[in-house]
C-alpha cells in the first residue's frame, strides 16, 4: 500500500488480499496515517503488515497500534536485525515497551504480550550484496520470524540484471538460509505469474503489486480498451 488513505486499503482488503503491507517506506505514511490503514485492514478481514524505513522505535508504535508485523527494509548484518528484533519483542527476548495500547484494547487486555497466537512478527528484508553475504547470520538472530527478499534493490546492489541468472541464485541462496533455520520466506513480485512461477522455491508469503501499480494498470487498460471501441 503506497497511497496513504484508508480507503484504498479497504477496496483491497475487501478485493480479498489476505495481507496488506502498508509502506512508510517509500510512500507519505505518517503514523497518524498507519493507525487509520490498519484499522481499515482489519475491518476488510486483512492482517495489516507495516513497512517502516528501517530499526528504530516506530517499529514498536505501528506494532502498539495492532500491526500484525513489520516489514525491516535493508538489514545487511545480523547486529540490524537484533536491533530491529529489540523493538518488536518484549523481554527477555526483547526490549519493547509495555503501554496501554491499541494492540492491547487500551489496557483491557495484556495477552497481545503473552499469546503465542498474538505475537509481532519481524520480516527482514534481505536486499543488498552485503546481506547477501551475511543471509545466515542475519537468519540466526532469535527473533527474527520471516526473511523477505527484496529483489528490486537486491538486483541493483549486485550489478545485475533484475531475475537474470546470477540473481536468482542471490535469491535462492537467501531462501536456503532462511529455510535452514526454519524461518519463513517472503518475495515481492509485480505479475500474478510470477506468482505461480517462484512457488518453486518454497515461498510462504508473496507481496503481489502494489495499489499504484493496479490504479495504473487498471487505468491503462480502460483506456485501451475505449480506443479500440
Amino acid at each position: 500500500m503506497n497511497i496513504a488513505h484508508p480507503s484504498s486499503v479497504e477496496i483491497l482488503g475487501r478485493a480479498g488480499f489476505s495481507v496488506l503491507c502498508l509502506d512508510s517506506e517509500h510512500s507519505g505514511f505518517d503514523l497518524k496515517d498507519i493507525f487509520e490503514g490498519i484499522r481499515a485492514a482489519e475491518g476488510a478481514g486483512a492482517q495489516p503488515l507495516v513497512r517502516v524505513p528501517g530499526s528504530g522505535p516506530l517499529i514498536s508504535q505501528v506494532l502498539d497500534a495492532g500491526a500484525a508485523g513489520v516489514v525491516v527494509p535493508r538489514v545487511s548484518s545480523a547486529e540490524e536485525a537484533r536491533s530491529a528484533a529489540s523493538f518488536v519483542h518484549f523481554p527477555p527476548l526483547g526490549e519493547r515497551g509495555v503501554g496501554l495500547a491499541r494492540a492491547g484494547w487500551y489496557g483491557e487486555s495484556e495477552d497481545y504480550r503473552t499469546d503465542p497466537e498474538r505475537r509481532s512478527y519481524l520480516i527482514v528484508q534481505i536486499e543488498t550484496k552485503r546481506g547477501l553475504a551475511s543471509a545466515e547470520e542475519i537468519c540466526s538472530v532469535d527473533g527474527v520470524d520471516m526473511i523477505m527478499v527484496g529483489p528490486y534493490d537486491l538486483a541493483a546492489s549486485m550489478g545485475v540484471e533484475l531475475w537474470s541468472e546470477p540473481h536468482l541464485a542471490a535469491v535462492k541462496e537467501i531462501f536456503a538460509a532462511a529455510t535452514l533455520r526454519g524461518l519463513a520466506t517472503c518475495l515481492f513480485v509485480t505479475q500474478p505469474e510470477q506468482v505461480v512461477q517462484f512457488s518453486s522455491l518454497g515461498v510462504d508469503l508473496f507481496l503481489l503489486g502494489s495499489d499504484v501499480l493496479i490504479l495504473a494498470q487498471g487505468a491503462a487498460a480502460i483506456l485501451a480498451a475505449v480506443a479500440k471501441s
